[in-house]
């Protein structure tokens, strides 16, 4: 946890209008707890526009090599991503 908040606040303060998304899970969710508990002490601290989004574990069926996903896996993921982004580019 500690290393993603470091993470996130060396990120903004480079880049200090940007939105910062911290995307995850597509290949396995057990980091989330800790990048939720990142995402809070952000806000707490103040940095409001870092947002997390958990994706969906893509299914053995759409594992490819080293059970890396395949294409479709990767077209639907996009579709989640942006329906999550598209309000912050409106």
């Amino acid at each position: 946890t500690n290393e993603i908040v470091a993470f996130v606040k060396h990120v903004a303060e480079k880049k200090p209008r940007a939105k910062i998304f911290w995307v995850f899970g597509m290949m396995g969710q057990t980091l989330w707890p800790a990048i939720e508990k990142a995402r809070d002490i952000l806000r707490d601290g103040g940095l409001d526009r870092f947002d997390t989004l958990l994706l969906p574990e893509i299914p053995i069926s759409e594992w490819g090599a080293n059970e890396h996903p395949l294409s479709v896996a990767h077209e639907r993921t996009a579709r989640i991503i942006a329906d999550h982004i598209r309000p912050y580019l409106e």
